[in-house]
């Protein structure tokens, strides 16, 4: 994990760092007490920088889970529409290009997979509870080209839509 140390910081630990190689050269009477009282100091200023750089990390990733939870409460409200980046750009005032960034970073997939998984769930809930036809119920979680939908639907799940409904009626 990276310590990032700030003005003041970095000149105390270089001092101390000065203070311990001139006595470990001198070898004057007691320099094995004073390079122990340095080597002290120096990991208590050193730790006091990882606490405050975990802390400044805490704070971003607090920051980030929001702007993705954010993100993620959007994209669950209008994965029907056609979503562009921009628009999550609008809703929590960040570049699209950080936006995605930052979602892969914390969810460990894109933008679009998440969409692409919302999709598909309600898909799977609609075949299972309705009797629309499949076309309809691609349209209506917003894929306009059936063939995609079916691709993607396969992909996802690892069965056709139609097997999907087939197995929601029939159980094995």
């Amino acid at each position: 994990i990276d310590i990032k140390l700030l003005g003041q910081d970095t000149g105390n630990i270089e001092e101390i760092y000065r203070k311990m190689e001139r006595e470990f050269t001198l070898k004057e009477d007691g320099y094995i007490a004073i390079l122990k009282s340095y080597l002290t100091e120096l990991l208590i200023l050193i730790f006091r920088a990882f606490k405050k750089g975990g802390q400044d990390r805490g704070n971003a990733f607090n920051r980030n889970k929001k702007v993705v939870d954010k993100v993620m409460e959007y994209l669950r409200s209008n994965y029907s529409d056609t979503l562009k980046l921009q628009d999550l750009s609008t809703v929590v005032f960040l570049s699209p290009n950080y936006i995605s960034k930052l979602f892969k970073d914390t969810t460990g997939i894109t933008i679009s997979e998440y969409v692409q998984k919302l999709r598909i769930e309600e898909a799977c809930r609609l075949l299972a509870a309705t009797d629309k036809k499949v076309i309809a119920i691609a349209q209506e979680v917003g894929y306009k080209d059936i063939k995609h939908f079916d691709e993607i639907f396969k992909k996802i799940t690892g069965k056709s839509p139609m097997e999907y409904r087939k197995l929601q009626k029939y159980p094995l």
